[in-house]
């Protein structure tokens, strides 16, 4: 009776050992899955920072160039690339060499561009639109201030075209496929 009081002080049982396994997977079987599951969220949000950090600073760049002298507002030109990814080379080339040296990635405050959790850069487009509407209008050519009329007693209008002002828009969107925030895309006006 002395010798399993001392035997079983000295390590488990085949029983409790097996407990023991069976819990911890258990646990595991919780806890792995949920901590992958926070891991992609919090790249996903890491990534959507980054974009919002890009258009953030896009959108500085724009009005410093609006407010001094002998410039014309515009963003960063997007990338000449095929897929229009902000990579290394886009960073490296000046914004617009014929009036600053400025790169993309010199307006960050790093030097260098965000990108997303692999490490991919993100795509990005820039464009313009000048919205116009088309209405008619009743026309009063001899001027006595009633809508004219044509020969078979209808009403005369004339197409008018209006334009506002100009638009301009940012696209920048994850477009790394192994990226949780893949197909994730951001427009932007002002």
């Amino acid at each position: 009776m002395l010798k399993s009081k001392i035997f079983r002080k000295n390590g488990f049982t085949m029983t409790e050992l097996v407990v023991t396994i069976a819990l911890i997977g258990t646990l595991l079987s919780f806890a792995v899955p949920r901590y992958t599951t926070v891991t992609e969220e919090m790249q996903a949000e890491r990534n959507i920072a980054n974009m919002q950090v890009i258009r953030e600073t896009f959108f500085h760049y724009f009005y410093r160039m609006h407010q001094q002298k002998g410039r014309v507002a515009h963003f960063p030109p997007q990338p000449t690339n095929e897929a229009n990814v902000m990579d290394d080379t886009w960073a490296d080339t000046p914004i617009d060499a014929t009036l600053s040296p400025e790169k993309p990635k010199d307006l960050f405050a790093t030097n260098e561009l965000p990108k997303n959790a692999n490490n991919n850069p993100f795509k990005y487009i820039t464009w313009e639109e000048t919205p116009t509407l088309t209405t008619d209008q009743p026309v009063d050519v001899d001027g006595d201030g009633n809508q004219d009329v044509d020969e078979n007693g209808d009403l005369v209008f004339e197409s008018v075209t209006v334009t506002g002002e100009k638009e301009y828009y940012i696209k920048i969107e994850d477009i790394d496929p192994d990226s949780p925030s893949y197909g994730k895309s951001f427009t932007y006006s002002i």
